[in-house]
Parts: C-alpha cells; structure tokens; sequence
C-alpha cells in the first residue's frame, strides 16, 4: 500500500504524521500476512511448537492421569488463542489490529467530546498550527523594525530584560512543537505496527511456562501503544486549543502595529513543556503497564500445569473412611497391608488369651472388634503391646 508523500512547506507537519500512521497500519497488516504465510519461516516454528506440545501433552497423560480433566480444558483453550492468532487474519484484525490501531482515537474522541476538547482522526488541527507558527515567525515581534506600539506599560511588553534573541526563541518553539509532536505519535504508532506485524511468531510462546513470559511482554507491549495513542490524542488536542489561539492573537496585535516581545519566549516555553508533558505521560503509560504486579502473569498462566501445588492437601477427617485410591498397585498394596494387619492383630490375641495370669477381659474398639485387656494403661502408645507372663518357678527351672 502506498503511503502518501513528504512534501516541505504547508503540508509538511499533516504528511509526516499520516506517513507514519500509513507504514504502521502497512507495518501491521502487511507483516502479519507475511509471516503467517505456509511457506514462512514463522508458519514452519509455529506449526513445530504446536507438535512439540501435542507431544508432551500426550506422554502426561500417559504417565499422569489423574489430573487429565484439569489439564485437558487448558490445553485445548491454549492450542485455540494460538492458531487464532497465528493463522486467522479476520479474527485478528478485530481483536487485534483495529483494537490497537483504531480503539485509541474512538476512547479518546468520547473522553472529549465528554471534556470539550475534539481530538480527529485528520491531522488538520495540528498543520494549522504549525501554518499560524510560522507565520508568527514571519512578522516577529518588531525588534528590528525600529517601529510599533507597545501594548502596555507591563515589563513583559518592552524589550528590556529578553534573554532570548527573537529568531532563536520563534525558530526553537516551533521546533520543539514539532518534536513534541511527531516523536511520542512515532513510538506509539509505529511500535503497535511492528507488535502487530509478529503476531503469527509470538503466538507459539504461548504453549510453554518456559516463554510464557515472551508472550505476555508482547502483550504488554501492545497495551502499552494503545495506552500511548489514546493520551496522544488527548494531549495534542489540548496543545491545539492551547496554543492556536494564542498564536492567533499574536499575529492580529502584529497586524495593527503592536510590538510582542514577550511572544518568542512563550511559545519556546509552551513547546517544550508539552513536549516534556508528552514524553513524561508515555513513561508514565509504560510504568503502570509494565510495572511487575500488575497481574499479567496470573492472568495468562496456565492452571492445569499448576494443579497438583494449587490444590489443598486433602487430609483424613476422624470417623470417615478415607478415599480408595485410584491406582491398581496402591489398590493391591493396601490390600497385603490390610491382610499383614488382621494376622498379626489374631496372633496377638491368641497369646494373649492362651497366658496364664492375665485377665480375659477384652474391650470392643470402634471398629468392632474385641481385644482383650490387660488392665494396664496405654497412654502414650497408639498400639497396646502384649507380653506373655511366666511363673517364677518356670523361670528357675529353665535358668537351671
């Protein structure tokens, strides 16, 4: 797509920024299709990390089962945002491209129609303002006239006491005006259309905890530009309705012969505080999106590879039976264990039954089952030991 010409003179302020909207709108359609082409390298790494996944989505669930269900659902949602966004054009450009590129200018001109500034989508304000600049350049403040009218008999309407030379004041505040105005709409624009253009490559990051992080700086990335345009607009609407007039009024008091020394360091004032207020909002943009809590990271992760440390420990309440597991082998393995502990539970108590001066006693334990007492406590030991007795004349008799 062809953009429009730089031309010098009238129309150079208006075609260097609508320039540069062209190549980011170019940069972020053009570039997508580019890459998201079969026969593209971008296409050959995507379609490669989706097997990759596939892959080892498959060997968990052969190995790890039990949490199929959880992982499932994320993996699927996962695999669906990434060939959405790396192989479907018309779906991208809505939630993507026109949300960037256009959303910004829609937002802004409802906060000011709300306000009473008029941000546009034209670049028209903005070259009449830089049109009323110079011709306030051309007349300047009548210093090297010899003639005109003070306007009044405050400091600022002499020449006594101006630091600044005329021409260097006039020439640096237009300059600053159109830094100010072109370098912050660069960054903006310009940096959605190459975050655009990488869409089909970046979409892959998303699959892996491992780049994850990639993805969402690329996210924040975008957020940041369309934070970034939607101030631009803002600003360069207040700095045209701030500023126009005022050059308005200068050249009339020029016109009827009046002197404006005081003109030429306004205006170099007024452009480099816009422009420092410009660049400060754009950090200020980047710092509340990529300020480190701001919850991206939980907003994107992936839960299923989380389940297992997310999931409360669940513990045994007293009086219930706890779960069956689900494995065959803790299946047969608490099976022997059960059988182990019914034997050795019957053999105690033949022992102890069997033993002479021992009480035949026996108490019935919640389970049911009767044990017999020895009449001795138990406290401090969760399982009561038995020992057989023997008389004291069996005793001598085996020692002898």
């Amino acid at each position: 797509m062809p953009c429009p010409a730089l031309t010098t003179g009238s129309q150079f302020l208006s075609g260097m920024m609508a320039h540069v909207d062209c190549q980011s709108r170019g940069l972020g359609a053009y570039g997508y299709g580019a890459l998201a082409d079969r026969g593209s390298a971008a296409f050959a790494v995507t379609t490669a990390l989706l097997a990759i996944f596939i892959a080892l989505h498959g060997i968990r669930l052969l190995f790890d089962g039990q949490d199929y269900p959880q992982r499932l659902v994320g993996d699927i949602v996962k695999i669906g945002i990434v060939l959405t966004l790396a192989t479907s054009w018309p779906a991208w450009r809505i939630i993507g491209y026109n949300l960037v590129l256009d959303g910004p200018l829609e937002v802004a001109q409802s906060v000011g129609l709300a306000s009473g500034t008029t941000p546009t989508a034209s670049y028209d304000q903005l070259q009449a303002l830089d049109d009323t600049l110079v011709v306030m350049t051309a007349y300047g403040t009548g210093r090297l006239a010899g003639g005109g009218v003070q306007q009044g008999d405050e400091p600022g309407d002499s020449f006594q006491g101006i630091a600044l030379a005329d021409q260097f004041a006039l020439g640096w505040g237009r300059s600053a005006f159109l830094i100010g105005s072109i370098v912050p709409f660069g960054i903006t624009r310009l940096g959605a259309g190459l975050l655009l253009a990488l869409t089909p490559l970046v979409a892959g990051l998303y699959l892996f905890g491992a780049t994850i992080g990639l993805f969402l700086g690329w996210m924040r990335g975008l957020t940041f530009c369309a934070l970034g345009s939607f101030t631009q607009y803002l600003l360069q609407a207040i700095q045209v309705g701030l500023i126009l007039p005022w050059a308005q009024n200068v050249i009339s008091a020029r016109e009827g012969g009046a002197l404006t020394p005081s003109a030429p360091t306004e205006l170099l004032v007024m452009a480099l505080s816009f422009t420092i207020i410009n660049l400060g909002v754009l950090i200020v943009c980047a710092k509340v999106v990529f300020y480190p809590g701001s919850g991206w990271s939980s907003l994107f992760r992936h839960r299923g590879a989380q389940a297992s440390s997310e999931r409360p420990e669940r513990r045994p309440m007293a009086g219930r039976a706890q779960p069956i597991p689900a494995n065959r082998a803790q299946l047969v393995a608490e099976s022997v264990s059960s059988s182990m502990r019914q034997e050795t539970t019957a053999r105690r108590t033949l022992i102890t039954t069997s033993s002479p001066g021992t009480s035949t006693e026996t108490r019935r334990p919640e389970g049911g089952r009767a044990e017999p007492s020895t009449g001795r406590s138990t406290m401090g030991s969760s399982t009561k030991r038995t020992v057989q007795r023997r008389l004291a004349s069996t005793q001598r008799r085996d020692l002898r």
